[in-house]
């Protein structure tokens, strides 16, 4: 058996990685599957020796349930949490400007409602590309959905504002879990710091050498 280590970005919400974990428990291929939702590590053992048809195994079972997570190892560069938080400050900033411009700016109408639906795709992408792919994925109805079909409801009763606080506020919302959640990270990670390197794990007679996070608490 041979150990391997991955690190789920994206990954944000604790049900989320339960159901990873199981999902990839039920392959027969993979043992000791442990998903870590606060350091975001993903950690199981296989007899596969094909490191990179394991990982797109691997991939392809995360994004069946989670298709925005990303499955990385310990040598591919990625987005630091900060970055990625800018990114979406900066997303969100942008819209609401379009918005202001369609709104309130001395245009013509066909300008206006140009601008305003720059406003609604630039603030409802990501949450309604989340909640098609739940749909035709998964079959599961999530607060994605729920959220796109209140936005696009509001704006066909003519309630263009009351769409855009909807989304607005919705993604502050996550922006702010977003950044909770890293902090939280950020300190369990320097905690681990001075976390032992290996636990001893007693079988029958035997003492067997194992990562601390692949020990399960009966």
């Amino acid at each position: 058996m041979k150990s391997y280590r991955y690190t789920l970005e994206g990954l944000d919400c604790a049900n989320c990685a339960k159901k990873i974990e199981d999902r990839i428990a039920k392959e027969e291929a993979y043992q000791k599957v442990n998903v870590n939702f606060s350091t975001s590590k993903l950690s199981f053992q296989t007899e596969k020796d094909e490191e990179k048809e394991i990982k797109k195994e691997i991939e392809n079972l995360v994004h069946s349930l989670e298709p925005e997570v990303k499955v990385l190892d310990e040598k591919e560069s990625k987005k630091t949490n900060s970055e990625k938080n800018y990114c979406d400050i900066l997303r969100l900033l942008v819209g609401i400007f379009f918005f202001l411009i369609g709104m309130y700016f001395p245009l013509g109408n066909i300008t206006k409602t140009f601008f305003m639906i720059v406003s609604f795709i630039i603030l409802l992408f990501r949450t309604a590309k989340k909640a098609f792919a739940q749909i035709f994925k998964n079959r599961i109805l999530d607060e994605n959905i729920l959220i796109t079909v209140s936005v696009i409801g509001a704006c066909l009763v003519d309630k263009i504002t009351e769409g855009l606080m909807v989304i607005v506020l919705y993604e502050i919302g996550k922006i702010l879990e977003a950044r909770a959640v890293n902090q939280t990270r950020k300190s369990i990670s320097n905690l681990m710091d001075i976390k032992p390197e290996y636990a001893n794990l007693k079988k029958q007679e035997e003492i067997e050498q194992v990562n601390p996070e692949e020990v399960k608490i009966r």
